[in-house]
């Protein structure tokens, strides 16, 4: 097990190392599926097995940092995956946050990320801050 997040619904998801992405349907809005485990793996569309990290957004999408797949977001039915033809020229992300302005920013071990649209900007001391 690598990390785990609470959803706005009140599941559960867990990312591990090479397992996957599993949710625990805790509180399904329709009340089916309750107390039950789902697994993704990139037979479902997720980007790579080794998820390293996990943050929901504002809008409510899950956005998974993995090692050695870059990034991926779950819009509740879907993955979209984001990699170096995006501008995310490395793989292997670390951490992901939103700030107060809705802004994504990724933690890379090539350095930090902004999405800017549906495009990464690297961000160094200079800026584009």
């Amino acid at each position: 097990l690598q990390c785990i997040l609470e959803d706005h619904s009140g599941n559960m998801w867990f990312g591990s190392r090479f397992g996957g992405l599993s949710r625990y349907n805790r509180m399904p809005a329709n009340g089916t599926n309750a107390n039950r485990f789902t697994n993704f793996t990139e037979q479902n569309g997720l980007c790579h097995t080794f998820v390293w990290t996990m943050m929901e957004d504002s809008q409510n999408n899950l956005w998974i940092g993995t090692a050695g797949g870059g990034s991926c977001r779950y819009e509740g039915q879907t993955f979209t995956s984001y990699s170096a033809s995006d501008g995310l020229p490395n793989r292997h992300v670390q951490s992901i946050f939103e700030d107060q302005n809705h802004r994504l920013w990724f933690g890379c071990s090539g350095g930090l990320f902004r999405m800017d649209g549906n495009r990464f900007v690297n961000v160094t001391k200079a800026g584009p801050w």
